[in-house]
């Protein structure tokens, strides 16, 4: 049983369904799932009455539910008391990420970290990949975090998540109305929405399944907000990191094909070998290693 089993059963509980306790926290379906029926395996209990449309809590789950409130009240005391003690961290940062993990991730750890320790501040970039090593190679990013970047002698890089792209396509597309297991064999009949290439990243362009496909590129972008909108209003299709087009899923439909496991990506912290990690870098370093933990 572990603190974080304990926070995601609370969630399910709250929420009374698990879709709902994911994306409060946020978090993937599956992990809190999971979570529950460790529990319940360990505890050789029911937690949950499991209806149609959500969770009732057992008669167990409503006293796991109490001694979880205590013991997770003591955990937050204990950090609290103990966090008073931490070294105050200040100065000025200069950081950045590729658009989707800039403001869907950097943004929300730093804000929360500044926060506690208001002497901190930053210039936040939100830039492509290939941008970000350009701009770490310059001097002008303490470090930065983005997709699958190409390795470089002067750069330090650290993965700290291995997902795959998805084939993605708008709401009501055409080809959503072929057969689930045939959907793509008919992509070649469409064109093609994809990331810019270039040296400094790993492009999609480059997968074995994109060139079988042999389609035309009609849109290219650099930002997965600019491929969202051009998704919408279009027949286009384009290959779209699985976090990505999780975050996007009342949009977008995923078409399932044979070829995901030739579409493998990493994220990746980057920063030049002359910056030395400081206690704020690590502070973060560790908090985004913590968010992608909780999705393997």
């Amino acid at each position: 049983m572990t603190l974080e089993q304990l926070r995601y059963f609370v969630a399910a509980a709250k929420y009374e369904h698990i879709h709902k306790a994911a994306q409060s926290i946020p978090i993937s379906a599956s992990v809190v799932s999971q979570a529950v029926r460790q529990l319940e395996s360990e505890l050789a209990c029911e937690l949950f009455i499991r209806e149609r449309k959500k969770l009732r809590l057992s008669p167990q789950g409503r006293k796991l539910l109490e001694m979880s409130g205590i013991v997770l009240g003591q955990v937050e005391s204990i950090r609290e008391t103990l966090g008073q003690a931490d070294q105050a961290l200040e100065g000025h940062y200069r950081i950045g990420g590729s658009h989707f993990l800039a403001a869907k991730l950097l943004t929300p750890i730093w804000t929360k970290l500044q926060t506690k320790f208001p002497k901190l501040t930053v210039e936040m970039h939100s830039q492509p990949t290939w941008a970000l090593v350009d701009s770490l190679l310059a001097g002008r990013l303490d470090f930065a975090i983005g997709f699958s970047p190409a390795a470089h002698p002067q750069l330090e890089m650290e993965e700290v998540f291995r997902g795959y792209s998805e084939i993605v396509v708008r709401k009501n597309h055409p080809i959503l109305r072929r057969d689930k297991k045939e959907r793509h064999k008919w992509l070649a009949e469409y064109p093609v929405t994809m990331h810019m290439a270039t040296e400094k990243i790993f492009s999609a362009r480059n997968y074995p399944a994109f060139k079988k496909l042999n389609s035309s590129i009609s849109f290219s972008f650099d930002s997965d907000f600019t491929a969202l909108e051009n998704l919408k209003n279009s027949n286009s299709w384009a290959y779209m990191i699985d976090i990505v087009a999780m975050h996007f899923n009342e949009e977008l439909v995923v078409v399932e094909t044979p070829y995901r496991s030739e579409t493998q990506y990493t994220v990746q912290i980057m920063r030049h070998k002359s910056r030395k990690i400081d206690s704020t870098m690590s502070t973060v370093f560790e908090q985004i290693k913590a968010h992608f933990a909780q999705r393997k």
